[in-house]
């Protein structure tokens, strides 16, 4: 019985390890199979997987070009609102500076003409009427003196600020530009 025992387990035993075998057989062909691929499928695949790769680094400057572009048109506009507002200013105060100096030299005439109505005139009570205002309007002539000084000052410092915010807007169209040169040029 311990013989017949022995054989029928070693051949159970060896009918298992021959499935195992074929089993293993089987499935290494199946990973050999697909792991050998012809020369031209293997240039063929490794070709599209860099145009693949081109593609998507093409896609990612592209991405990233128009986002410049997009950022630096933004800051362009911005930049002309500047400029066309600190502009404004600037006119305005040189419209008022033309004003303030007509007045000036209205005052200037005025002043003078008191002087010489108080040198001229023959009668004391007027004369000391006249040479009385006259501080005042040597005091009015002052204030568009400093006035005038004032708005020199701002004309100035806005004359200024439209040149630097000028230059802001060159250094922006020229990076726009190079960025439009840089997209036109041949890859």
């Amino acid at each position: 019985m311990n013989s017949k025992r022995w054989c029928v387990m070693t051949k159970s035993r060896a009918l298992a390890v021959m499935a195992v075998i074929s089993l293993l057989t089987g499935i290494g062909g199946a990973l050999y199979a697909q792991g050998t691929r012809s020369p031209a499928d293997s240039a063929s695949q490794d070709a599209l997987v860099a145009e693949l790769r081109a593609l998507r680094a093409d896609i990612g400057q592209i991405a990233r070009t128009s986002i410049r572009t997009q950022l630096l048109v933004a800051r362009l506009q911005l930049q002309e609102q500047r400029i066309l507002t600190v502009d404004r200013q600037l006119m305005e105060v040189q419209n008022l500076l033309t004003t303030v100096r007509q007045e000036l030299t209205a005052e200037q005439t005025r002043a003078k003409q008191f002087e010489e109505m108080a040198s001229q005139t023959p009668d004391e009570a007027e004369r000391r009427a006249i040479q009385q205002q006259i501080p005042m309007v040597k005091a009015q002539l002052g204030q568009k003196q400093r006035q005038e000084q004032e708005l020199r000052v701002q004309e100035a410092e806005l004359a200024t600020t439209v040149t630097g915010e000028q230059a802001r807007w060159s250094d922006l169209s020229d990076r726009l530009d190079e960025l439009e040169r840089s997209l036109a040029a041949p890859r």
